[in-house]
């Protein structure tokens, strides 16, 4: 071993000392390689930015020429007869011709007396432009008309710095004129500076005597007219060179290009000093990476000296943690395989065989992953046909390559296992198997149980519901009908109270059954666009008999926007309302009950609706906030026996809110008042997409008199109630016990409406609606209103559904029915 040691430390030093050789040499290679590079991305830069700007200028030298060259045309139409120009006209066609061009800000023509002809700035045309000194006498000297360029010139018009390009023309009455335009040096600027380029670059563009007419970037002006020296004709072959900067002075690649123009050329310099910033930082990256790669070497160096001292003793840990590692296996209850990137078995524990005990003989170090699975779907034990044995191998194949999946499977023997599979950092996947029968077993039963538990609630709360509405709807029906009657003081005092005491009990069944459709899901919200002012004087209206008898003052303070009209459930916020009102109305004795409404606009038609609801009553002690929203409770003992009540209403209210994502808050001081807060988003919509709010009450619409009516319900109590009612309405009445001859009354005789209650012996409402609809003449019209004591929104659904027109549930409000029965008359009259 130390032989062994000693030779591979000679082999790691002489290693380590020809790499550091090859590391500095490679330094030097690849600064000097940058450099050029660097150099040679500049050359690139300035030629393509100098021929891009050159071209850019080229065309716009070249359409200014033309343009200049067409002015005597445009004022063409001025010339009266007799050679006489109208001076109006050419100002105008000049004005015109400037409006369809971007690039100058004024054109005129100029006779050889520097009279100015016409111009398209008024200024121009009743003043005269004015060009610099010498420039029109320098031009009609001129033995061939070329497009000259001025010396650069503040303009009296727009008083930026500008430049005057002209050339002479022939007018229609032969005479020799100048037409000269006005062109912002930022407009040069601008069309020398689209080719673009890098940072740093410095784009002229110059006279032949070194006049600058405009640069990018811009900054020199007027202030530095003329560039010295200016550039011999030498330079003008557009590659680059090295060369001062024409701007700054410093050293830099210069590249130059005349214009089609030969008196006007462009300059594009890229100083040195920006042309090898790049490389300066890279040269600052490579020598100090090669210090810390040599310093990394022969850091290296020691390190694997140090290395091979330790490899023995790695070699024996590793062969130690393989045997704990074999030892953990073996004691494991749960199934365990190891499978490389490359989907081949690596490790198992006997927990595994033993669940898959047709697996002994095939399992091994590098089988296949597919070979195990195809194993399993073609065991016997498994009792599935073949496509299903297929489908589980391809899924279990598809499972397994994915290294993140679940499964159970029943494998036939007696054991139900749950298998994980999970991927390792190296691409392997790990899979534990537990045996999960027992637990199975009894999740099955805990299912089975609830389900059973789930459904036995449900339909004792339906039957319960329509077994006490039945008699309630009776009692309140006849106790109704009683105040209706003539009775001494003291029968209709008691006569009020049994109609109030039938209320709170409806109020009641309506809060348990608030509470089942909340806590089974059923419990849903509409949204429709609704009068915020409507809704919440409906509830003040209806609620303010209750505060008068208690001698309190309810009052709504007067919404900002009477107008505000938001979308969402208006029956939800109403019965919201109504709890927090009547809760507010029950604890106060003295005093005021306060309700005030706000929208707070959010972002776009979002809005915030803030419904509060203040009284001066009894307070809610500190203690009790925490339970306040709980169900059944109340703040104490002492309160439900002087005030009475279930304690659901805040409890459904809160539910209510936040299943519309709003928030209810509650401040209070004992002997002093409430304050509710209900915060629940919304929007703000027209208002004529406004629907009447359910608890507006106005008279209801007068039904037709003497309707013939035909009512199905199996109870002789409601028989006497419903046909009194109908009775005392002016209606003419029919009475069935059950579906069956509700059916057949339809197809004898002449009814205008039916009234049909759902549970009855035989054939229930629902059957006995679906028979009348299929009699195929006329009579399968006949508008049907279901009455019944199943209060759930699922019911009066599955009514609608059936073919029904119309639901009233029971206890019947008779204020309601009549209104049913008056749409339904209304509908077919």
């Amino acid at each position: 071993m130390t032989l062994g040691l000693r030779r591979s430390s000679a082999i790691v030093w002489a290693t380590t000392c020809i790499l550091l050789v090859a590391l500095v040499a490679t330094a030097a290679w690849l600064v000097a390689s940058e450099r050029r590079d660097a150099i040679a991305r500049a050359d690139a830069v300035v030629t393509q930015t100098v021929a891009g700007s050159e071209a850019e200028l080229n065309r716009a030298l070249l359409a200014l020429d033309l343009q200049l060259t067409s002015l005597a045309e445009v004022i063409a139409p001025a010339w009266r007869a007799g050679g006489k120009l109208d001076t109006d006209a050419a100002h105008r066609a000049m004005a015109a011709f400037k409006d369809r061009q971007l690039l100058f800000n004024d054109a005129a023509l100029i006779d050889a007396n520097g009279l100015t002809l016409a111009a398209s700035l008024p200024s121009s045309d009743r003043n005269g432009m004015r060009l610099p000194d010498g420039f029109a006498a320098r031009l009609f000297s001129q033995g061939v008309p070329q497009l000259t360029i001025s010396d650069p010139a503040i303009s009296p018009s727009t008083t930026e710095p500008s430049v005057y390009m002209a050339r002479i023309v022939t007018l229609p009455d032969g005479r020799r004129a100048l037409a000269v335009v006005e062109v912002p040096m930022t407009a040069l600027a601008a069309i020398i500076a689209q080719a673009g380029g890098a940072d740093g670059l410095a784009i002229t563009l110059e006279r032949e005597d070194g006049q600058l007419l405009a640069s990018v970037p811009s900054g020199a002006g007027l202030r530095a007219q003329q560039l010295a020296p200016p550039l011999s004709d030498d330079a003008l072959r557009g590659g680059p060179v090295f060369a001062p900067s024409r701007l700054s002075g410093e050293a830099a690649v210069v590249a130059v290009r005349p214009t089609l123009y030969r008196s006007l050329r462009v300059t594009v310099s890229l100083p040195l000093s920006d042309a090898l910033l790049a490389w300066q930082q890279n040269r600052n990256i490579i020598v100090t990476a090669s210090l810390a790669l040599i310093a990394l070497t022969l850091m290296g160096g020691a390190l694997s000296q140090w290395q091979f001292n330790r490899l023995a003793d790695a070699r024996e840990a590793l062969a130690r943690s393989v045997q704990t590692l074999d030892q953990a296996l073996a004691v494991m209850p749960d199934g365990f395989l190891l499978c490389d990137s490359e989907d081949r078995v690596v490790r198992w524990n006997e927990r595994y065989v033993e669940m898959f005990p047709w697996l002994r003989g095939v399992v091994r170090a590098g089988a296949p992953f597919h070979e195990l699975a195809n194993a399993v779907a073609d065991t016997p034990l498994l009792d599935a046909p073949l496509e299903e044995r297929r489908q589980w191998l391809h899924e279990r194949l598809q499972m397994h390559r994915a290294g993140d999946g679940e499964w159970e499977r029943d494998l036939g023997n007696g054991l139900v296992v749950y298998g994980t599979d999970r991927r390792t950092a190296d691409g392997g996947v790990v899979s534990v198997f537990h045996d999960v029968t027992a637990a199975e077993r009894r999740l099955a039963q805990a299912k089975a149980n609830a389900e059973a538990a789930n459904q036995a609630k449900s339909q004792f709360l339906a039957t319960m519901s329509h077994e006490i509405r039945t008699p309630l709807n009776a009692v309140l029906g006849l106790n109704e009908l009683m105040l209706h009657s003539s009775l001494d003081l003291q029968q209709r005092r008691h006569a009020e109270l049994i109609g109030s005491s039938g209320r709170l009990l409806l109020a009641l069944i309506n809060d348990i059954l608030d509470v089942s459709r909340i806590e089974s899901g059923h419990m849903q919200l509409t949204s429709a666009p609704f009068s915020v002012r409507t809704a919440a004087e409906g509830v003040v209206a209806l609620m303010q008999e209750r505060a008068l008898a208690k001698g309190l003052t309810l009052r709504l303070e007067p919404i900002p926007n009477e107008d505000v009209t938001v979308q969402g459930d208006v029956i939800r916020v109403q019965q919201i309302l109504f709890n927090l009102v009547g809760n507010a109305i029950k604890f106060t004795d003295a005093g005021t009950v306060q309700v005030a409404i706000t929208a707070e606009p959010g972002a776009g038609r979002a809005l915030t609706l803030h419904l509060a609801v203040s009284d001066t009553g009894i307070g809610i002690d500190a203690s009790a906030m925490p339970t306040l929203f709980d169900r059944f409770t109340q703040a104490d003992s002492t309160t439900m026996r002087r005030y009475g009540g279930s304690g659901l209403g805040l409890a459904i209210t809160r539910e209510i809110v936040q299943m519309m994502g709003g928030r209810i808050e509650t401040t209070s001081t004992p002997g002093l008042g409430s304050r509710f807060v209900v915060s629940i988003p919304s929007r703000f919509v027209d208002r004529t997409e406004l629907a009447p709010a359910p608890a507006e009450r106005g008279a209801a619409a007068p039904s037709r008199p003497a309707l013939r009516i035909l009512v199905a319900e199996d109870n002789d109590v409601n028989q006497i109630l419903i046909n009194a009612v109908l009775t005392r309405m002016g209606h003419v009445v029919h009475l069935v016990a059950n579906g069956a001859l509700a059916v057949e009354a339809v197809r004898r005789g002449d009814y205008d409406l039916v009234l049909m209650d759902l549970q009855m012996p035989g054939m229930d409402g629902m059957e006995a609606t679906q028979a009348i609809r299929a009699l195929g003449d006329a009579r399968a019209g006949v508008p049907i209103i279901a009455m019944t004591a199943n209060a759930f929104e699922e019911d009066r659904r599955a009514c609608l559904a059936a073919g029904m027109d119309d639901y009233v549930a029971k206890p019947i409000d008779v204020e309601q029915l009549a209104q049913a029965i008056a749409r339904r008359s209304v509908a077919v009259g």
